[in-house]
Parts: C-alpha cells; sequence; structure tokens
C-alpha cells in the first residue's frame, strides 16, 4: 500500500465560521459628557468578544458591561480636560476594531430622551441647559418642554448628519397654546443639521419638537439636541493661522458677532478652540488650525474694501496665502499679484475642507480685467488653476462665491505658490484590522500631476508592526498608479490591542502625506468632511490568528529518480478546510541533491490535485536523500505555509552490474573470459556504450562497443601479451548513454587483473643428527 504524507498542521474546521472584522451599525448615546461616566450601548454584528473602545484621548477609564453578539454596552469615564467636539469611536473586540462611529463630547449636562414623548401633552421635560440625546421617531415627532424666561437668549443646535447619523432633522419651538415662534431646518454652516437663536418674548413654558424632516427613524436616526446660552459660532476668519508667530482670530456667531481669540501654533497644528456662554460649562467649540511648515507660506490677510481692480490686496511674494472672507452675498475679493514673463503660478483654493461653507469660483484676470484663466474645480471641488504669464505684468485673481452667498462665516483661503510636480496619494480602507501574524493590505492610488518617478513608502509604527517588502522594495513603479501594500503584524502582538499608525509615501526625499478623505467619506458617508485631525492616521486592530485554510499531502512519501531516464514523481493531495478558498498553492522543495532538476505544477487554482517531479542530472550523486516540502497559499490577503517532512528520494541508475567487483589472473599469453550479468532498474530498455577505463599496457579487451537494449549480460575477454608481467590492476567498465542532448555515465563494476600466484624460493634446512647415548639404538636412513 502507498503511504500518504501529510503535513503537520492544524486541523481547524471552518465550515460556517471566517476570521472578519466587526461591524457597529449604530451606537447610543451620540453624546458623551466630559467628567462623568457614560454608557455607551453599540448595535451590529459580530460584537460578543468585546474588549473595550478605541478614543483618541488619554486616561479614558473603560470597562465592559455586557457583550453579546448584536449589542455590546461599554461604559467609559472621559477626563475633565477633554476637549469638546466631535471624536470617533471604535469599538475594540478580538476580532479587530469597528470603523469609527462619531460622538459629540459635551460639558452641558446629558439627558437621553425618554419613550412616550411623541404627542405635545406628553412632552419630555428638559432642564436647561442641556444636551439631549435622542432618536426620530418614523412616521412621527419628538416634543419636549422646557422653562424659560423672558429676554433670555437660547442657542438651539443639532448634532445629527455631523455625526454620520442618518437623520435630516427639523427643529420647531411651539409656544404653550401651540404656536410656532420658530422653524429651523438646514444651515449653510451646519448642513442639514439645524442651528438657531431663539429670543425668549415671555416668561413661561415652550415645546421642542423634533423630526426627520422625511418621517424616517429607528436606531440609526439618532441626533443630539443642545439647548443653552452658548455662542452659535458659524465660522473662524481667518480659516488657517499663521505658524511664524502670534495671531488674532476672530470666531463669527450667527448674528455676524466677533468674538477675538489671540493663538500661537506651531506648523501644521490643530487645536480646539473653546468659547464659554452664560456659564462655564455653557460652551461652544471651534478648530483652530495653523500652515503646514511644508507651505512655507506667508498667511495674508485681506484688506477691505477689495471689490475692484484698483482696490485689489497687494501679494508681495510668492509663495503665499490668500485668507479672505464674503462680506455680504455677492461679495468678491480681488488680489493683486506681479508676475514676470514666462512666470507660472499654481492657484488652489480651499474652504470646505476646513469648515467653511463656501464653494469658491477662481477667476484670473490681466491689466485690462480680461479673464485669462478659470478654476478647474474637478479634483475635490474646491477650485485650482494653472497659468504662465505671457508678458510681466499685474494680474488680478477675482475669489467668488460660486452661488453669490455670503456673510459671517464664509470664510476661504487660496494658495499661490509656484508649480512643482506633485502626486496626491489617496488610500483605503481607512480602518485595517490583521490577525496576529499577519497582514493587513492599504490599496493606494497616485494622482500623478507632473511627477512620473517611483514612489517609496515608509511607516510610521509602534515596534511589531512593519511594511512587508517581500522580496523588493514596495513602491509604486514608474508612471503607475496604483500599489497594494501589505503591513505585516508580529505574533508578539496579541489579539484585541489597537494601534495608531501612519504611512507616508516619498517622492524622491519629499514626504507625502496620504489623503484619507475618500476612505473616511465611504465609512462615515454623511460627513462629506470630517474633522481633519482624524484624517491623518490610520488605525490598526490586532485579531486572532488566521486559521488554517488548506492541508497537503504527498503521495507516496518515497520515490525513486532514474538518473537520465526517469524522474521520481509524487502526487499532491490538497485538503481546501475554507469553502471560499479557490486559490493556487504553491511548493518549494528543500534538500534535493545536486544536479537534480525539481518540476512541480504545485496545486492549480481550484483543483485538488497537482504533481511533483524531480529528475536526477548526470552530476545528481546516487544515494537516499531526505526532502522537506514548503507549501504556500493566500487566502483573504492571509498567506498560510505549510512544512511537509518525511519525503525520500532515491536516485538509482537505470543498469547496474550484479557484483560490485570480479578479480581474474591473467598470465603472459593467456586469454581469460568474464561474463558479468546486468540488471536494469526498474526494468526499462536501455541501449548504452561501454566505456572502459584503467586497462594495464598492452592487454587487449575483447568486448562489444554497444550494448544491446535487451542485452542480459556483457561477455568480454583479456588477452595478455607475452611478456606480460605488470602489477595488479583495476579496470572500470561503465555505461555511458544520452538523454535530452546530456551524457551520462554509471559504473557498472571493476575488474582487478593480476598476474598468476608463484611458489616462493627458499633453502632446505641440514638435518641435524641427535647425540647418542650409551644403548641407544642408532636410527638408520
Amino acid at each position: 500500500m502507498k503511504r500518504i504524507l501529510w503535513g503537520l498542521v492544524w486541523t481547524v474546521s471552518l465550515l460556517g465560521t471566517a476570521w472578519a472584522q466587526v461591524q457597529v451599525q449604530s451606537i447610543f448615546p451620540l453624546v458623551l459628557s466630559r467628567g462623568r461616566s457614560s454608557r455607551v450601548s453599540f448595535q451590529g454584528k459580530g460584537l460578543q468578544e468585546a474588549t473595550g473602545v478605541w478614543f483618541p484621548a488619554p486616561k479614558v477609564a473603560l470597562r465592559v458591561k455586557s457583550a453579546k453578539p448584536q449589542q455590546t454596552t461599554v461604559e467609559l469615564r472621559l477626563p475633565p480636560q477633554c476637549p469638546l467636539g466631535v471624536y470617533p469611536l471604535r469599538l475594540v473586540t478580538r476580532s479587530g476594531v469597528s470603523d469609527p462611529r462619531l460622538v459629540l463630547v459635551d460639558s452641558l449636562p446629558v439627558v437621553l430622551e425618554q419613550e412616550g414623548n411623541q404627542q405635545l401633552h406628553l412632552a419630555q421635560k428638559l432642564p436647561l441647559p442641556v444636551a439631549l440625546c435622542g432618536t426620530c421617531t418614523a412616521e412621527g415627532y419628538d416634543y419636549f418642554t422646557f422653562q424659560a424666561r423672558k429676554g433670555q437668549v437660547l442657542t438651539l443646535e443639532v448634532y445629527a448628519a455631523r455625526l454620520g447619523t442618518q437623520a435630516d432633522v427639523s427643529l420647531r419651538v411651539l409656544d404653550a397654546g401651540g404656536r410656532e415662534l420658530l422653524w429651523a431646518d438646514d444651515t449653510p454652516f451646519t448642513g442639514s443639521d439645524p442651528l438657531a437663536v431663539f429670543r425668549v418674548p415671555e416668561d413661561g413654558q415652550y415645546f421642542l419638537v423634533v423630526n426627520d424632516v422625511r418621517f424616517r427613524g429607528g436606531k440609526e436616526f439618532g441626533y443630539v439636541l443642545r439647548v443653552g446660552q452658548f455662542p452659535a459660532v458659524v465660522g473662524v476668519f481667518p480659516l488657517v493661522a499663521s505658524a511664524r508667530q502670534k495671531q488674532t482670530v476672530h470666531f463669527w456667531t450667527l448674528q455676524g458677532k466677533k468674538l477675538p481669540a489671540t493663538v500661537q501654533l506651531g506648523p501644521g497644528t490643530w487645536l480646539r478652540h473653546e468659547l464659554p456662554g452664560a456659564t462655564d460649562y455653557q460652551r461652544s467649540w471651534v478648530w483652530v488650525r495653523s500652515s503646514p511648515e511644508a507651505e512655507a507660506t506667508e498667511e495674508l490677510l485681506e484688506r477691505e474694501p477689495n471689490d475692484s481692480v484698483k482696490q485689489a490686496t497687494l501679494v508681495d511674494a510668492l509663495p503665499a496665502a490668500l485668507n479672505g472672507q464674503f462680506d455680504r452675498p455677492g461679495d468678491r475679493d480681488l488680489w493683486a499679484i506681479k508676475l514676470q514673463k514666462g512666470q507660472s503660478v499654481r492657484i488652489v483654493g480651499q474652504a470646505r475642507r476646513f469648515g467653511s461653507p463656501a464653494d469658491l469660483y477662481l477667476r484670473l484676470l490681466d491689466a485690462q480685467g480680461r479673464t485669462v484663466a478659470e478654476a478647474d474645480d474637478t479634483r475635490g471641488g474646491e477650485g485650482q488653476l494653472g497659468y504662465k504669464a505671457p508678458a510681466s505684468g499685474t494680474y488680478f485673481l477675482a475669489v467668488e462665491e460660486l452661488a453669490s452667498r455670503g456673510g459671517p462665516g464664509f470664510a476661504y483661503r487660496v494658495l499661490v505658490r509656484r508649480p512643482k510636480p506633485e502626486v496626491i496619494l489617496q488610500a483605503e480602507p481607512l480602518t485595517l484590522n490583521a490577525p496576529q501574524g499577519g497582514v493587513a493590505v492599504v490599496k493606494v492610488n497616485a494622482l500623478r500631476l507632473g511627477y512620473q518617478g517611483p514612489i517609496h513608502f515608509r511607516l510610521h509604527a509602534p515596534s511589531g508592526i512593519r511594511l512587508q517588502a517581500g522580496e523588493v522594495d514596495p513602491h509604486i513603479p514608474k508612471g503607475k498608479k496604483s500599489i497594494e501594500l501589505r503591513i505585516a503584524v508580529s505574533k508578539q502582538l496579541k489579539p484585541g490591542t489597537v494601534w495608531a499608525i501612519r504611512l507616508e509615501g516619498l517622492m524622491g526625499k519629499e514626504p507625502l502625506p496620504l489623503d484619507l478623505l475618500a476612505a473616511w467619506r465611504k465609512a462615515v458617508p454623511q460627513v462629506p468632511y470630517p474633522p481633519q485631525p482624524w484624517l491623518e492616521e490610520l488605525i490598526l486592530g490586532v485579531g486572532p490568528p488566521f486559521p488554517k485554510f488548506f492541508q497537503l499531502a504527498l503521495e507516496p512519501s518515497e520515490a525513486v529518480a532514474v538518473r537520465g531516464l526517469a524522474p521520481a514523481q509524487w502526487k499532491l493531495v490538497l485538503k481546501r478546510l475554507h469553502k471560499d478558498f479557490k486559490g493556487p498553492v504553491s511548493v518549494k522543495v528543500v534538500g534535493a541533491p545536486k544536479g537534480s532538476v525539481v518540476n512541480t505544477t504545485g496545486v492549480p487554482k481550484g483543483k485538488n490535485q497537482g504533481t511533483l517531479q524531480i529528475l536526477a542530472g548526470p552530476e545528481t550523486p546516487l544515494g537516499t536523500f531526505p526532502l522537506e516540502l514548503a507549501a504556500q497559499g493566500e487566502f483573504r490577503h492571509q498567506v498560510h505555509h505549510q512544512w511537509l517532512r518525511g519525503a525520500v528520494l532515491r536516485v538509482v541508475n537505470p543498469v547496474e552490474a550484479e557484483k560490485a567487483r570480479y578479480g581474474l589472473s591473467l598470465a603472459p599469453g593467456q586469454k581469460v573470459s568474464l561474463s558479468i550479468p546486468l540488471r536494469r532498474y526498474p526494468n526499462r530498455a536501455l541501449a548504452f556504450t561501454l566505456v572502459v577505463q584503467g586497462l594495464p599496457p598492452g592487454v587487449k579487451l575483447q568486448a562489444p562497443k554497444q550494448v544491446d537494449a535487451q542485452a542480459k549480460q556483457i561477455r568480454l575477454s583479456f588477452v595478455a601479451p607475452k611478456d606480460f608481467s605488470g602489477p595488479p590492476a583495476q579496470v572500470k567498465l561503465l555505461a555511458q548513454w544520452e538523454h535530452e542532448k546530456k551524457q551520462y555515465q554509471a559504473l557498472l563494476t571493476v575488474v582487478e587483473l593480476s598476474p598468476p600466484a608463484r611458489l616462493p624460493l627458499v633453502a632446505p634446512e641440514p638435518v641435524r643428527k641427535p647425540a647418542s647415548k650409551p644403548g641407544a639404538p642408532i636410527n638408520r636412513f
């Protein structure tokens, strides 16, 4: 019976199981109060192995209260100094980390919506100020009531779309008699989230009515309603502060009021600036950012009025960043830029990426006011144009709002610089999950803007996480546009751990940050421009080791290679342990002897069998050789290696003599004949040439030069000359043949020739007579 050699693998049944990412569909509540404990419920799939949450703030205390496959509850406490604003929150399990869900960190007291408030007379009472978390009711309304005093100015603000929920909220204020006093829906500054200011006309009771404009509802239609006496901030000017010096920035409120603050930030720094209201814990916040050091730009502020060519704000030197805002509907700003003949510039608009509602329209005018270039807004919709000056002179950049909107908060920033080769690197997915000892894959697309050279990569990550180079340095070759990068995770990193990593490209020596905006929009589609700091890092979760998905066997365990005639052959038998694994399995052989040739199909895609052959070449030694087989397959980006040990290769010649040595006595002038029986392996016909080596001088050999393929023995005769007297000699008989244009030789036997044995010439010893004794007889011969 043939022996089947199986590799040593974990026999894991994968039927009905797969290593997969945890999926969170919704969370509640959507608001966390800093300095206090909050219980957050996660709804989704595969949540039963929850170990905690990933939250980008230090000193967060947490514990898992309950963990079930479709619902997990986590209790966490944020430190009192945690900055206010929107944060990504991820659930961490032993299987990995989820995509982000956005939550609001607030300073207001948090109240949760109570069931049964779908009628006016059942309205839920709210203490002010408050941050209320609720969910829209399908085909209905949510009613709340509060007490207010005459003259109070209350800010009403909803966070829903800005938190990535599906709710499109409409908000109304009613008096005690049910008369509508205020209605709020979309605003340019908050998208589809309402923002309004309500001046209380009289002391008394008032109602808040919340509903989805399409009357949808459910767990994925959550919202946060903030009510209190805090600034209704709609924007900041300038959008970007100088990284070179202290600068005063102004925060604009919905009523057009400017709230100044002096900041000093390092290059590329982000800061949440908090603005207090009537009490210290009634606060608003806004992002403040500084220009990146790589831009090396001067942050210029517009000087009003600058609506005409004569009033244009002068740009003294390039590069420069132009900061302005549209003070009123229909406003336009002009900037004067001096260019030399042949000088090229690139002009890039920035607004919505920094939270401004402005949709920019850019034009470049010559001295006569004629348009010589217009914005190309195909890349991100922010407006971008390039121009090469045909003559020296002053040109004018006209910056307008595409829909002629304006007012507080409609700020913009425009970069003006000399063009240079550029690359924009877009990567996805946003959240990575790798099995312990496995890999995560990031797809990077390169938008080339004048640079066609290679793009290399480097990874900034903790120990145990590295960019897998493989056989070559991972890079996007010259002229190519994409690559799949593999990030390898060490076996020392435990399942259930989470790491923030940063991947960047290299254009020569210049670093290229990854643009994760598209990946964020895919993960949180309701938020087109998420907070910028969360676009700078990838989050990597470590899960359990990836289950083995194939098992390879070898049949038989031992095979014979006949030199120059027949290879050793094995059958590769594959068990596919997962129904979805259809890929190929490659095989490499370790331990094959020198001069042998290994040919293997591995196991092809979709097949369960393959072949392995080893051909013994002319230089391959005879003998028995232990082999090891290294099998490799890939499934869902994970690579499984399997070693098969115990396979044996035996290398033999196709023809052999029955005896390894023969001895003949050869006298001078004598003829001696010999018959050498042949053994053929494996009983295959092979014609060969007989080659003789070591024949003594003068001795003739009578033997066939060609041995027939069917011959079972070789008859030969040695004839010695009459004066033959040489010493003993060893005559080697070899078989020589050709196979696939290669010459082979095999030693058949050795014949030892020696002269006849001779007796040695030795002189006889003399006879000695014994001494006689008296009376003794005398011996006679």
